[in-house]
């Protein structure tokens, strides 16, 4: 099951009674874009991409939500709990990062790719090299996602990248999270060393790790049956 069919009406957690939202940061997708000379004036940063998500829940009048996110979401999920402790429930942080510093050099160059609008051939080559060794990129899948978010719709922003490092490029102070938290890291991750997660799972003090043998800068259908064990 991928990412996507796991939030969705027939995916596992839905099933088992919780409302899932699903949303677009800013830059990128539906939401709104900035463009180059009013980002410049007006740069946003974590705590707005933080402030975002909060005023989302305020906007559907929720009060409290287990938070998840996956890379830079991760990296957001944080700013939450940290800013908006009482409107988490819990903290998941999938194959995130406690700052920017995380990302080698390799992997700030592999993103260059996404500076403009990929090919199918271009968008499929990122992210096979992305995906680790135990589980193969899902081609019918992301060929699909391809087409719905920059193919057909044109959601894809080729500014987001600049724009959303430099928002993330603020260390959030992690031993300041109070909720319980999930972290989960591919050990075979190319953007993000799975030694990162080691060292920054130790600053969350009600934090367990997961890490996923394997695994790389993604969310492989298989791992949804996979089992694993915290590490202690």
């Amino acid at each position: 099951m991928s990412v996507t069919g796991f939030l969705t009406s027939k995916g596992p957690i839905v099933k088992q009674g919780y409302y899932v939202i699903r949303f677009d940061n800013r830059d990128i997708g539906l939401s709104t874009w900035s463009n180059t000379n009013g980002w410049e004036k007006h740069p946003y940063s974590l705590d707005d991409l933080a402030t975002d998500s909060v005023e989302l829940l305020q906007a559907l009048k929720i009060d409290k939500a287990h938070v998840i996110g996956a890379s830079m979401g991760g990296a957001i999920a944080q700013r939450m709990a940290i800013s908006y402790p009482k409107r988490v429930l819990s903290l998941t942080s999938i194959v995130s990062f406690a700052d920017s510093s995380a990302l080698t050099k390799s992997s700030v160059l592999s993103l260059s790719l996404l500076a403009k609008v990929p090919s199918l051939e271009e968008y499929l080559g990122f992210w096979s090299a992305l995906v680790g060794i135990t589980y193969p990129l899902d081609i019918p899948l992301y060929t699909q996602l391809y087409k719905d978010s920059v193919q057909e719709s044109k959601r894809y922003n080729p500014n987001c990248r600049t724009h959303q490092l430099s928002a993330i490029a603020r260390s959030p102070d992690l031993a300041l999270i109070n909720v319980s938290t999930l972290i989960l890291s591919g050990t075979a991750d190319p953007l993000i060393p799975a030694t990162h997660a080691v060292e920054y799972a130790k600053l969350i003090a009600n934090s367990q790790l997961i890490e996923m043998d394997g695994v790389g800068h993604d969310i492989p259908a298989g791992i949804c049956e996979a089992r694993y064990r915290a590490r202690d």
